[in-house]
C-alpha cells in the first residue's frame, strides 16, 4: 500500500512540474510600437517598470497661420507575467490572464508571441489607451 501510494505521489508531482515547465516565458523586455498605431509604445524593464508614450501633435490656429507641435504624452507603471483568474462581467464571469499592466489603474490581458510580434487581448481592465487589445512589434535599435 505504501508503495502504490509513493508512486501515485511520484507521478502526479511529476505532471505538474511536467506541466508548469510547458508553460511559455514571455520575453517582452523592450521597447514595442502598436502596428496599427506606432505612434504607441509599451516600454518594459528587466525590473518591470513600464513606460507608456503616446506621441501626438498639438495644434494652435489663428488668424495668420496654424502650428503644429509635437509632444509626448508619457504614463509611467509596472508590468509583471503571471497566471491569474479575474471576474469580467457583473454576473460573475471568470476568466484568465498572464500579463498585467499598472499604470493609472491595472489592466489584465493575455499575452503571447507569435513571430515577432506581442499580442496583448485585453481580459479586464479600465478604458483606457493602455488597456486596449494590440498587436506590437519590437523597436529595432
Amino acid at each position: 500500500m505504501k508503495r502504490f501510494a509513493l508512486t501515485c505521489l511520484l507521478f502526479i508531482s511529476g505532471t505538474l512540474t511536467a506541466q508548469d515547465s510547458a508553460i511559455p516565458t514571455l520575453n517582452v523586455v523592450g521597447a514595442w510600437k502598436a502596428v496599427n498605431f506606432p505612434n504607441i509604445v509599451f516600454e518594459f524593464s528587466h525590473g518591470n517598470d513600464f513606460i507608456f508614450t503616446h506621441s501626438l501633435i498639438k495644434t494652435t490656429k489663428n488668424d495668420a497661420f496654424t502650428t503644429k507641435v509635437p509632444y509626448d504624452e508619457i504614463t509611467r507603471g509596472a508590468w509583471e507575467i503571471g497566471d491569474w483568474i479575474k471576474t469580467v462581467n457583473d454576473k460573475g464571469t471568470d476568466s484568465t490572464c498572464n500579463f498585467k499592466i499598472y499604470a493609472n489603474g491595472e489592466c489584465c490581458f493575455n499575452a503571447k508571441i507569435l513571430s515577432n510580434k506581442l499580442i496583448l487581448s485585453k481580459v479586464v481592465g479600465y478604458t483606457s489607451t493602455i488597456c486596449s487589445s494590440r498587436v506590437l512589434i519590437k523597436v529595432t535599435q
